[in-house]
């Protein structure tokens, strides 16, 4: 009668050892380190970045300086001349675009950095960066009505106070909108690079609601009515909190719902 062994040990009934491999504490901190720095092939120098900030509900500009092994310095972020203060420890909400994406980040700030005249701030490489595609708004054919004022530069909100400073807006049809921009047909032709304030129109069967944002022209073309020669333009926000953004996202969802097809 033979013996097997095999679960138990080799050819002589002799027990395995289990092998225990032991890794270096050093290579255990390289990992830990490379999950922190893995998106670091996204970041370059001279790469614009804006920080959010949670109280004004808008972002500030500011732009990368030096990528360093355990920091990014960048510069001062500012806003219509305003800066915006990281203090040491607080955390941020970070933004840049990419060629096809939108990259989010949160990331801590480590402090302040002065280089000459200039004052920098040091933050933390992100441990996790979310990568949103730009096609992510769905454009939703619609057919509302919208009034705008043409303005030189973006204004600081409230939009509201605003329009009321600059008298009786001109009207305009709103035939697609998005959470990135719309579409607006006027009578009026406007270059690219135009900026409107605008008052949107918006209404489902459940409600009606007025928005107002700002839009910036990035392709004009015309075609022509019965009534006449009308001007479309594609348009994208300018400087739009995220709450009114997800106001209007969450209004195209409403009206989806009930269209029918």
């Amino acid at each position: 009668m033979s013996n097997d062994f095999s679960d138990f040990g080799d050819a002589r009934g002799i027990a395995k050892v289990p092998v225990i491999r032991k890794v270096a504490p050093e290579k255990l901190c390289l990992k830990r380190w490379d999950s922190r720095v893995k998106y670091r092939r996204m970041f370059r120098i001279n790469q614009p970045l804006e920080v959010f900030n949670p109280e004004q509900k808008i972002y500030y500009k500011s732009i990368i300086q030096e990528l360093a092994d355990d920091h990014i310095v960048i510069g001062l972020p500012l806003r219509l001349r305003r800066a915006l203060n990281l203090a040491e420890g607080t955390a941020w909400d970070f933004r840049f675009t990419l060629e096809d994406s939108l990259c989010y980040f949160r990331s801590r700030a480590l402090g302040g950095k002065e280089e000459g005249p200039l004052q920098l701030y040091r933050i933390a490489w992100p441990r996790e960066l979310k990568r949103v595609q730009r096609r992510r708004y769905y454009r939703f054919p619609c057919s509302f009505d919208a009034f705008y004022w043409v303005l030189n530069e973006p204004v600081e909100a409230p939009l509201e106070q605003a329009a009321e400073l600059m008298g009786l807006p001109e009207k305009a049809v709103i035939v697609e909108i998005s959470g990135g921009g719309l579409q607006l047909v006027s009578r009026r032709a406007f270059p690219t690079g135009t900026i409107l304030l605008l008052a949107l129109h918006l209404q489902s069967k459940e409600r009606k609601q007025i928005i107002y944002t700002q839009g910036r022209v990035i392709r004009p073309w015309s075609h022509r009515r019965m009534q006449g020669t009308h001007y479309r333009h594609a348009l994208e926000f300018v400087d739009i909190p995220e709450p009114v953004r997800e106001a209007i996202v969450k209004f195209i969802f409403v009206l989806m719902r009930e269209r029918p097809d």
